[in-house]
């Protein structure tokens, strides 16, 4: 059994995490995340609560029950309609549920929620229902993270932005290039 914590709540104790040891985690977690990428899986569940921080300090990616064989034809995204995943961490290509389109970017951007949620303590996107958080996912803009926490660096602040991109085809296009 892992002994740690989940990567929000190793973040935030005992105050804010500085950016750049947050940093060295995301982009740990970012290299398992390639590893499985290149075996041709995606996982389509990043979140920081299947980020598990060892109490050395070494991140371990967890919970592949949703992960999918992108290269296989046997399976498919989903079942009339149904939306895999927990909701304040999808990408917009899985909210519409658009077959074909969840990709290793879909990872990408859940990562780029996850660090912009470890970084600030706040998920980017909120709503009251699953409906009101889907349409702020799909149509509203995520706050910038400088705004709540002046400690992240322009530049960093840039990465989140690309991660989180709307538009698939405008996030980086790997987790190593995240």
């Amino acid at each position: 059994f892992l002994k740690g914590k989940d990567l929000v709540a190793y973040t935030k104790q005992p105050n804010l995490m500085p950016p750049d040891k947050v940093l060295y985690i995301v982009e740990r977690v970012a290299d398992a995340l390639g590893y499985a990428h290149s075996m041709g899986v995606v996982h389509r569940d990043i979140k920081p609560a299947n980020i598990m921080v060892t109490e050395e300090g070494h991140p371990v990616l967890l919970d592949f029950g949703l992960a999918r064989d992108v290269e296989s034809e046997q399976q498919t995204l989903t079942q009339s309609g149904q939306i895999l995943g927990t909701p304040a961490y999808l990408a917009p290509e899985q909210i519409v549920a658009a077959r074909g389109t969840v990709d290793r970017r879909t990872d990408v951007y859940a990562l780029g929620v996850t660090l912009f949620e470890c970084l600030t303590l706040r998920r980017p996107f909120d709503g009251g229902s699953w409906d009101q958080l889907f349409h702020a996912i799909l149509d509203g803009a995520p706050p910038n993270p400088r705004a709540i926490n002046p400690r992240i660096p322009r530049d960093l602040a840039t990465v989140i932005e690309v991660a989180m991109e709307r538009d698939q085809t405008r996030r980086y296009p790997t987790a190593q290039a995240l």
